[in-house]
């Protein structure tokens, strides 16, 4: 079987007014599909932020970027909705907060670090709705 032209994805790059790179992505029968970039508007080819799609349904893991290029945050999604561990870290790499997702809510923990990790934060979350705040430090 042959593919025909139709069923190979075609690169899309949009720009900004300023003429530098906006987004980067393929769309295969009119659908998102693969990876998603994102650019800076005031950097010229300063990546900001990568996803990934499948079938036009954001699915997998999507990072974004300081302007450093060092990791900001990682997210996770499962057909399209944010699951498990959402983390966020600090320009210098230590972990600045991970919270939990199931089926786009926060379910689970949401737990904050000052730079040197310590723990200064925690919540517990179900279905999008606040349980309990800094019982465990509390305690301590």
């Amino acid at each position: 079987m042959v593919a025909c032209e139709s069923d190979k994805p075609k690169k899309i790059t949009e720009y900004y007014e300023n003429g530098y790179i906006k987004a980067e992505y393929y769309v295969k029968n009119g659908k998102k599909e693969g990876t998603f970039k994102r650019y800076s508007m005031e950097q010229k080819n300063l990546l900001i932020s990568e996803y990934n799609f499948m079938n036009d349904i954001q699915e997998g893991k999507s990072v974004f970027y300081f302007p450093s290029t060092k990791i900001q945050e990682v997210q996770y999604y499962e057909n399209g909705k944010r699951q498990k561990s959402d983390t966020v870290f600090y320009e210098s790499g230590a972990i600045e907060m991970i919270t939990d997702y199931k089926d786009d809510k926060k379910h689970g923990y949401t737990r904050k670090y000052n730079e040197d990790g310590k723990l200064f934060f925690e919540a517990l979350w179900e279905n999008d709705k606040f349980i309990k705040v800094n019982e465990t430090l509390l305690k301590k």
